[in-house]
């Protein structure tokens, strides 16, 4: 069934009368009935999806979607738009392993990856020192695990310290960078390669 609404508020008043629960389950099925509409092209209507997931209580298909639609922002230099929406992806995740705790280390990589994400947007931005606090974060999800993704997030905090002119932190970055690249050298094998 569909519904026009002659005017925005008849639509707010109708759906603040429907009860938490209902609207749960019309953002959860609303979701579901986009993403199957839209199917392989849903990545444009991600931040819809997002929102429906979200409002439906399905915190980790709202941070998949944040997180697309956070690509999509980035690629077109919505900096701000993708940063509020990789914060957003994390806030779901981070909801999801709340009810789920025993998930979180399936989840470490896709965590991860959008903390550096958002990462990268905000060094874009110049926001230097909160940029570094999320490559902080994903070396905490990795710590000794995943060589190639610590030598590249230590080059870019390297490349942020280089940016503010800060030499000596620059240069400590990089060399440690260059030490872990140069382990995965030693260590890698030619399928890696």
């Amino acid at each position: 069934t569909r519904y026009r609404f002659a005017h925005v508020l008849y639509q707010n008043v109708l759906y603040e009368d429907m009860i938490t629960k209902r609207r749960t389950i019309v953002h959860r099925h609303t979701a579901e009935r986009l993403l199957s509409c839209y199917g392989n092209h849903s990545a444009r209507i991600a931040s819809q999806l997002a929102l429906h997931f979200k409002l439906g209580r399905d915190p980790a298909k709202a941070f998949e979607y944040f997180h697309l639609a956070g690509d999509g922002a980035k690629k077109l230099f919505a900096n701000h738009e993708a940063t509020s929406l990789y914060q957003s992806a994390i806030q779901q995740l981070e909801e999801h392993l709340q009810r789920f705790p025993e998930q979180a280390p399936q989840w470490n990589s896709a965590m991860a990856e959008v903390h550096e994400k958002l990462g990268d947007v905000l060094a874009l931005s110049g926001l230097h020192e909160r940029a570094r606090e999320e490559y902080e974060c994903v070396l905490s999800k990795f710590s000794n695990s995943d060589r190639p993704v610590e030598t590249r997030i230590h080059r870019k905090i390297a490349k942020i310290w280089e940016t503010e002119k800060v030499m000596e932190e620059a240069v400590r970055e990089y060399d440690l960078a260059e030490l872990l690249f140069s382990e995965l050298q030693e260590n890698a094998t030619p399928e890696q390669w």
